[in-house]
């Protein structure tokens, strides 16, 4: 699966991050971390604005 976010590309099913053409080195478990933010950000951002306001 893909996820684009700014100039950013996240390819999960390659295990790679690119900005526009160039890759972008990343350790696995900040690949697992972005990925883990594309596919649940919304939960996680809502989440967090419920705890602030509490």
């Amino acid at each position: 699966m893909r996820h684009l976010f700014d100039e950013y590309l996240l390819d999960t099913d390659r295990r790679e991050l690119q900005r526009g053409a160039d890759a972008v080195p990343v350790a696995p478990q900040v690949f697992d971390f972005l990925d883990y933010l594309t596919t649940h950000g919304a939960a996680c951002a809502s989440a967090t604005i419920r705890a602030a306001s509490a």
